[in-house]
């Protein structure tokens, strides 16, 4: 699912210390940098909120 990143974005993300991208995620393979579900995934991987327009969040995200 793509989202706009607006200024009330960022100000949330940083408030709730929301996770957002794959670094987060209990399906996420560091060594790797792959999708242990086979998803591809730049897409979802950490951006700089600053530098983005929007972000893309991935159906089956699981916060470790």
């Amino acid at each position: 699912m793509r989202s706009p990143v607006d200024a009330a974005f960022r100000d949330q993300a940083a408030r709730y210390r929301l996770h957002l991208f794959c670094e987060e995620c209990a399906y996420f393979e560091p060594e790797t940098r792959a999708c242990s579900e086979g998803y591809p995934n730049a897409e979802h991987r950490r951006v700089d909120l600053a530098l983005v327009g929007e972000v893309v969040f991935c159906k089956s995200f699981e916060a470790l």
